[in-house]
């Protein structure tokens, strides 16, 4: 399995590099890689700004045998540009799991159960139910052909316009932990969460 790993962003709620966050004792980045290295042989990470600086930091634990660093020239037209980035660089070959870099509290089993899960449908998400209905959340899981579906789709502004259109080849994997819908955009969202875990 492949890996795409989003983390081009400005971060400009946050005010620093969400790659770069200390979560007990641990930088963002790290703690998710470790997590994607669990199910994926190689991870293929999209930079922005951030790119020289990531790149050294990444490199120096982990090395880049198993990692392709990603300069996303046009970072600053949002995330669906870097999104194709991503799907563009990966082999073709193998399932792409997609992650976030604003996600790093989606705990281990979730990664490894969903990829156990995982039976080669074009599309597998995880949801869990919510506020009385089910939620779909992240990481998500894609069949190796998605990438070039995406990539000829000149009309769709979003991922989520793509994923619609084959919303037939859509499959869901239900969980209990709804860390699969937090995206941390805020020093406050990144405490409030950390204080959860501790309670």
């Amino acid at each position: 399995m492949d890996a795409i790993l989003l983390s081009a962003g400005r971060s400009s709620r946050m005010g620093s590099d969400k790659a770069l966050l200390e979560i007990n004792g641990k930088i963002c980045i790290c703690l998710i890689l470790d997590k994607l290295f669990l199910v994926a042989e190689k991870v293929f990470i999209v930079l922005g700004d951030n790119y020289q600086n990531l790149k050294k930091i990444v490199k120096s634990e982990y090395g880049s045998e198993n990692i392709e660093f990603i300069f996303n020239e046009n970072h600053r037209q949002g995330m669906y540009a870097s999104i194709k980035k991503g799907f563009g660089a990966v082999s073709k070959t193998t399932p792409i799991i997609l992650q976030l870099i604003d996600q790093p509290f989606v705990p281990e089993n979730i990664y490894t159960a969903l990829a156990k899960a995982y039976n080669n449908q074009l599309i597998f998400q995880p949801s869990v139910k919510k506020d009385g209905r089910n939620r779909a959340g992240h990481p998500i899981i894609f069949a190796p052909e998605f990438a070039n579906l995406l990539l000829a789709n000149e009309e769709c502004e979003n991922l989520r316009e793509v994923i619609n259109l084959y919303s037939n080849e859509r499959a869901f994997w239900s969980v209990e932990d709804s860390s699969i819908l937090d995206n941390i955009n805020s020093k406050q969202a990144l405490r409030t969460k950390i204080n959860e875990i501790k309670e």
